[in-house]
């Protein structure tokens, strides 16, 4: 099958209702009313003007995702906050992941699995790159909370960290709009799990400088503030990365542009842009209308609820000729990129881990002696964030 084919069989095992419902209102217009949910926006810059309007539009009012951050995470999670709050917190944030702190990272956490991946494969092995992702990321996830590596099964703790992030997400859907008790009680569990070395950070235990707890520490957070913004970044980072990476190794198998890339290195970020455009780790985002404003002739009423489909900004014909086609020499319009990061105050905190990793383990593979096949692959049945159950690969026979 086509690399667009596979990647419809993706969203197709995830979220059959919501693919159906993209592709339905992908072909309506740029914006279209759907009584009972809400507006679809399919038009990059209209989404981009919604992001950047925090006066006519919310993250915390009814049917928005922040609400349902609220319930479980409490009202300092960051994803859940706007005004002075989110500037004064974002404010002392802003150094959070500097270029030196992702530089420990890639030294003390990525660089020896990155490296024993393109052993492994360069020995003959077949390795399913979405267990060594999930590995990856549970790694990091330590590091970022100061936990010592397991001396004893340190895999299945780290794959715990990635099943945590998933048991979190398994509730939200397209209609949404609050959770019910029962769903936020079972929530609560794995993100009181995940935060739980706020509470001994906080106690006065010794933590590793470089964590990102003990330097959110530094910074002043109060503990309720330290939980909601460590838990922020562990549930936005860990699955949207996770399926991100496996996925865009697929594409460049099954479209046979890997060879582009292995011949052309100064092609990396724009392959890494195409990718996330293709796969948009974050399908759709969530805005309520807090007043009435008209933004490019679509009147949006107050009391309303915006869906912001990435999955549909990012195939608009006007801005991506052949939108279903990928291709890394594509050139990605200024208005529509890196949306699926969010944009302004909101923009994704974690913007530079992500790349970072992504061209790390991307750069490691294409070095490889020869090009790869995917071997074996499964769909994700009813995954949060569409992506590959497995994805074997090997060197080409």
């Amino acid at each position: 099958m086509s690399a667009a084919t596979h990647e419809t069989m993706v969203y197709l095992a995830s979220h059959p209702f919501a693919f159906g419902f993209a592709e339905a209102t992908r072909r309506m217009g740029d914006v279209v009313r759907i009584p009972g949910l809400g507006w679809v926006v399919n038009r990059p810059e209209v989404a981009r003007e919604i992001l950047l309007d925090h006066e006519h539009f919310s993250k915390r009012g009814p049917g928005s995702f922040g609400v349902l951050i609220t319930q479980v995470m409490g009202e300092s999670a960051l994803l859940n906050m706007e005004g002075e709050a989110h500037r004064h917190l974002r404010e002392r944030l802003k150094d959070l992941f500097a270029p030196a702190y992702l530089e420990t990272i890639a030294r003390d956490v990525l660089a020896a699995p990155v490296a024993e991946l393109k052993e492994r494969l360069a020995g003959g092995q077949t390795i399913d790159l979405v267990r060594f992702m999930r590995l990856l990321t549970g790694r990091t996830t330590f590091h970022m909370l100061g936990l010592p590596a397991p001396a004893h099964g340190a895999d299945d703790a780290y794959l715990d960290v990635f099943a945590m992030s998933g048991r979190l997400s398994e509730s939200i859907g397209l209609a949404t709009k609050r959770l019910t008790p029962s769903q936020v009680a079972a929530a609560k569990v794995p993100f009181e799990r995940m935060t739980a070395a706020v509470a001994g950070a906080y106690q006065g235990d010794e933590l590793p400088g470089s964590s990102v707890l003990a330097r959110v520490k530094q910074l002043g957070l109060t503990a309720e503030e330290a939980r909601g913004v460590i838990g922020m970044l562990l549930v936005v980072g860990t699955e949207t990365l996770t399926t991100a990476v496996p996925r865009a190794v697929a594409l460049l198998v099954d479209s046979g542009q890997q060879r582009d890339l292995r011949r052309e290195p100064k092609l990396m970020q724009p392959a890494i842009d195409e990718a996330l455009r293709f796969v948009v780790p974050s399908p759709v985002m969530l805005r309520s209308v807090v007043s009435e404003v008209t933004i490019s002739g679509h009147r949006f009423s107050a009391g309303g609820r915006v869906m912001l489909f990435t999955y549909n900004l990012f195939k608009h014909p006007d801005l991506y000729p052949k939108p279903r086609q990928f291709d890394i020499h594509r050139n990605q319009p200024a208005c529509a990129r890196n949306i699926w990061f969010g944009a302004g105050p909101h923009f994704c905190l974690g913007f530079g881990l992500a790349q970072l990793e992504m061209r790390m383990v991307l750069a490691s593979l294409m070095s490889l002696p020869r090009e790869l096949e995917v071997v074996r692959r499964a769909y994700g049945w009813g995954m949060f964030i569409p992506g590959y159950a497995r994805l074997d690969v090997r060197l080409a026979q």
